[in-house]
């Protein structure tokens, strides 16, 4: 504070018009009336009109003499400096991937219409003070997370030295979010988590290492999506990159299920939607809800159901895929048929020797063992089922099996290989069949587990 014609006042530029201020504007300054007071202090009408209509919140301090004819008093600062609030932001951002500046702005201000709008500026540093409320509401954050406000300076003080020496220039990242916008609609500001034309005027110039690396990993996840082989459809890019909408289901994972009931079902989209499809196929609308996609669903099934010669390729990708389902099963089923008619051993044994080649470099300390009474729920079979593969071809499992004092195991290794084998489920299943078989009489060759192995005296 300074010394001013032996009144205190503050060094601030402005005075806040409290209630008691404007009292006396109107008792005292005003009382003449307003053009009065304009021609008296050579100070626009419409400003003064506005201070006695509450609509001005402030005076300069020179508005304020000119008015009142004296210095303002004292008044406490209703503002502080923005540094510890603008790190605390940084810092609680950097701990909530999923918050952002605007969010916290709107919680800040409780969605009041004034405040509608995010002023960035409170974030950036341009407006370099903020309310002592908004500091003590970002304060009390972290008190919520039990953090004293030591720990909060520490944590800002360990973010702000890692962020120097991680930032990245922003022309390194731009051509990666043009990249990003062009394949799937993703604006830059939204993986800046601010305006992209701050960067672009020139008064930001790097991002954080955190937003690079997460950057990065979105243009990994589009080429791998683009190298895929898959038709390119934005919609189902942005959704894999960012997730879908919570309880809520994609429009194009419908559209076909409703040009299949309009051309089968003479149903109009509308019937489901609930309006013209054009709102969704120009993406005005994105999603519906689930309790219309199960009326969709149950419609298609009904189609399907009695209209048996419909061709294979009309229906829709869900419903093909289960019809596929259950022409691969029943062909499966043969096959698994077929396998224990002809009980070629043969057939079997080479398609489980194939675990067994290059035996000699999987035999290591630090090999992964699994016991073989886990070993049935490591190939997903019954553990009967396993214990007839086993008698059955007894001579390979001797080859893998590793005696210790606990029992018999197999490397892990072995049974990782086996799953991967072609064939294999074919003899999975054959097993498992048998020992659903509700037959009494079984073939002798299957002698229990244990009797197979041990008899080998140890393994090799």
């Amino acid at each position: 504070m300074r010394l001013f014609d032996g009144m205190n006042i503050l060094t601030k530029k402005r005075v806040k018009l409290t209630r008691s201020v404007l009292e006396d504007f109107h008792r005292n300054a005003a009382k003449d009336g307003l053009s009065v007071l304009s021609r008296q202090t050579g100070l626009s009408y419409g400003l003064l009109y506005n201070i006695a209509h509450g609509r001005v919140k402030t005076l300069s301090i020179r508005d304020y003499r000119i008015i009142f004819n004296k210095d303002p008093i004292v008044q406490m600062p209703d503002r502080r400096d923005g540094t510890y609030f603008r790190d605390m932001v940084k810092l609680w951002l950097y701990l909530n991937n999923d918050q952002s500046e605007s969010g916290l702005y709107q919680e800040f201000f409780d969605g009041k219409k004034k405040y509608k709008k995010t002023d960035y500026r409170i974030f950036t540093g341009e407006i370099d003070t903020v309310e002592p409320r908004l500091e003590e509401r970002m304060e009390q954050k972290f008190f919520a997370q039990r953090l004293d406000r030591t720990k909060i300076q520490s944590w800002i003080e360990d973010l702000n030295a890692g962020s120097r020496k991680k930032r990245v220039p922003y022309p390194e990242i731009k051509p990666i979010l043009e990249f990003i916008h062009q394949t799937t609609g993703i604006h830059p500001t939204f993986l800046l988590k601010q305006s992209v034309k701050r960067y672009e005027e020139g008064n930001l110039h790097t991002v954080s290492g955190q937003i690079y690396e997460r950057v990065l990993s979105i243009r990994n996840e589009i080429r791998q999506y683009l190298d895929s082989g898959q038709t390119p459809d934005r919609e189902k890019m942005r959704d894999n990159i960012l997730g879908k909408r919570p309880d809520f289901i994609p429009f194009y994972e419908v559209e076909d299920k409703l040009d299949f009931l309009r051309e089968y079902g003479g149903q109009y989209p509308k019937k489901y939607l609930g309006r013209g499809i054009g709102y969704y196929r120009k993406k005005k609308i994105k999603s519906i809800a689930p309790w219309r996609l199960a009326k969709i669903d149950e419609d298609c099934r009904d189609i399907i159901r009695k209209k048996t010669g419909l061709p294979l390729s009309s229906l829709p990708a869900m419903f093909m895929k289960q019809e596929v389902g259950k022409l691969l099963s029943v062909l499966k089923r043969i096959s698994i048929q077929q396998v224990c008619d002809t009980n070629d051993v043969e057939f079997e044994a080479d398609i489980i020797k194939q675990i067994t080649l290059g035996h000699e470099q999987y035999r290591n300390r630090n090999q992964v063992l699994v016991r073989f009474d886990e070993a049935a729920r490591y190939l997903k079979m019954k553990q009967k089922a396993f214990d007839y593969m086993v008698a059955n071809h007894s001579g390979l499992f001797k080859k893998i099996a590793v005696r210790k004092e606990q029992g018999w195991y197999i490397p892990d290794i072995y049974l990782d290989t086996l799953k991967k084998v072609i064939g294999f489920s074919l003899i999975k299943g054959k097993y498992n069949f048998l020992v659903s078989r509700k037959k009494e009489g079984r073939p002798a060759c299957y002698v229990s587990v244990s009797a197979a192995v041990v008899s080998s005296g140890s393994s090799s």
